[in-house]
C-alpha cells in the first residue's frame, strides 16, 4: 500500500489472506483455524484485576515473534520484484502472519508453550501465561 501522506511508513506490505487467487480460493480457505485453548475473555478480564502488575502489547507484533516450522514456510511464499524489468524473486515468511485463519490459535499456542517451558524455574510466570492472556 503506498500512503504518500504518511509522516513514517509510505510504502508498506499488506497480506490479504482472504483474497482469493485466481482458482477463487483463498489462503484463509486452505487454512485451519484451530481450537480455542485460553480461556473464555470473561475470566480473562476478572483475572486481569487480580494481579499487582499487568502487561498490555500490540497483538499484530506478536504474530511476527512466532515462528513457523519450516515444513510449512513454502505455503507463505512471496513472489516479488520492484518494477516490471526485474526477475521475480522468491521469498518465504518465516513468522506467523497477521490476518491468517491460523495466526490466533498459533500466536496462543506459543505462547502456552512458553508457559510451558519456564514452569520449573518461574512457577507464577507459567500459570500467568498459561492462564490470564
Amino acid at each position: 500500500v503506498l500512503k504518500e501522506s504518511s509522516l513514517t511508513t509510505k510504502l508498506r506490505v499488506v497480506f490479504d489472506a482472504s483474497c482469493p487467487s485466481t482458482s477463487g480460493i483463498s489462503f484463509n480457505d486452505l487454512q485451519m483455524t484451530g481450537p480455542t485453548i485460553q480461556s473464555d475473555l470473561f475470566s480473562i478480564l476478572i483475572r486481569y484485576r487480580q494481579h499487582n502488575y499487568v502487561i498490555a502489547a500490540d497483538v499484530e507484533k506478536m504474530y511476527r515473534m512466532c515462528k513457523i516450522n519450516e515444513t510449512q514456510r513454502t505455503l507463505q511464499r512471496i513472489l516479488w520484484r520492484n518494477n516490471k524489468t526485474d526477475e521475480i524473486g522468491t521469498y518465504e515468511l518465516q513468522t506467523v502472519t497477521y490476518g491468517t485463519k491460523s495466526a490466533a490459535f498459533l500466536a496462543i499456542r506459543c505462547l502456552f508453550q512458553l508457559g510451558i517451558e519456564c514452569e520449573a524455574e518461574f512457577p507464577e510466570v507459567a500459570r500467568a501465561i498459561k492462564e490470564d492472556f
